[in-house]
């Protein structure tokens, strides 16, 4: 996105009293021949300019690549298919997906893998659970932990992300359970039920 298209975002912010919504609807409406950003990034844009007093701008750093690194698109693949999700004071994985994540390989894990990882919980249990589907990671306390020492390769950061799953005291995981579930809640109601994730990080 050029300067002159972050500009125009502002003044069309200005026009729609602060509504990213109607902001990115009024946008596309106003310019259809260019690429329409998502709301929650004009969101962070708006964000940086009101905290920086500045666009965010290309940094262009020449380092060489070290060999033992992974790119960033395999860090987010792991980032976002990771699910560890507390309940009763433990956690229920992480459960790790090979490669890109699409509809039929979530489904699968809804089907065949989600079932295997309840087996240790009750019924009852079962019976009581709520499904929250987000990609809000239960513990934000863990990528502190994971990234303390960058990891080597794929498989040293699974190996990481499960020792820091494993370190987690059943007070830690029931203290962050309902604070994280009443926040997201509140959330989701004062956004009247649309998505509202890009508001709670």
């Amino acid at each position: 996105m050029n300067n002159l298209a972050k500009v125009e975002w502002v003044l069309i912010y200005g026009e729609c009293q602060s509504n990213v919504r109607l902001i990115a609807m009024t946008y596309a409406k106003r310019y259809p021949e260019r690429y329409h950003l998502p709301y929650n990034y004009v969101l962070r844009l708006l964000q940086r300019l009101k905290e920086e007093g500045r666009f965010p701008g290309r940094q262009i750093i020449q380092q060489r690549r070290r060999a033992n690194m992974f790119d960033d698109d395999t860090e987010l693949q792991v980032l976002a298919y990771i699910r560890a999700n507390p309940l009763g004071g433990k956690l229920i994985g992480p459960f790790f997906y090979d490669g890109m994540l699409n509809g039929r390989r979530y489904i699968n894990f809804l089907t065949n893998e989600l079932p295997r990882l309840l087996d240790d919980v009750s019924l009852d249990t079962r019976s009581r659970m709520f499904f929250q589907q987000d990609g809000g990671p239960a513990h934000n306390a863990i990528i502190t932990v994971v990234y303390a020492n960058p990891p080597v390769n794929l498989q040293d950061l699974k190996n990481k992300i499960q020792a820091a799953c494993d370190i987690l005291s059943e007070e830690q995981i029931k203290a962050a359970t309902p604070t994280e579930f009443l926040r997201r809640l509140e959330s989701c109601i004062e956004h009247n039920g649309e998505h509202f994730e890009q508001f709670i990080r």
